[in-house]
């Protein structure tokens, strides 16, 4: 709907191959999540914090024992009153042990797993 929070994000490679495409359920609070045949997943939510928290269970699921990684994200808000503006903001979602989101584009530095291996 118009009046959404949408935040679009494309899986990785290693995460999209054992998703499948189409409307993933259950979902939070009235969020949509669906997934394209290419591992782009579009989620929307009546709030920003109802979006991420759908990514996060999301992705605690599909990227658990995959190690850390950054994903690049879009994160649309609509205007809903007429003094407020709507936009797209970039964002970073980390996921790791936990899941995080930064607002930037510019991706985190999250070391090299195999140098980590290495130097143990």
């Amino acid at each position: 709907m118009a009046d959404d929070v949408r935040l679009t994000f494309t899986l990785p490679r290693r995460l999209a191959f054992s998703v499948p495409a189409g409307r993933h359920q259950p979902c939070i609070a009235g969020c949509i999540l669906k997934v394209d045949r290419d591992g782009q997943v579009v989620i929307t939510g009546l709030s920003r914090e109802q979006t991420f928290e759908q990514a996060r269970r999301f992705l605690r699921i599909v990227a658990k024992g995959h190690g850390p990684l950054s994903i690049v994200a879009v994160l649309t808000t609509p205007a809903r009153l007429t003094y407020e503006r709507g936009g797209r903001d970039g964002w970073s979602i980390i996921v790791g042990a936990e899941i995080a989101f930064t607002p930037t584009t510019i991706p985190p530095d999250l070391g090299v797993p195999e140098l980590q291996e290495r130097a143990s």
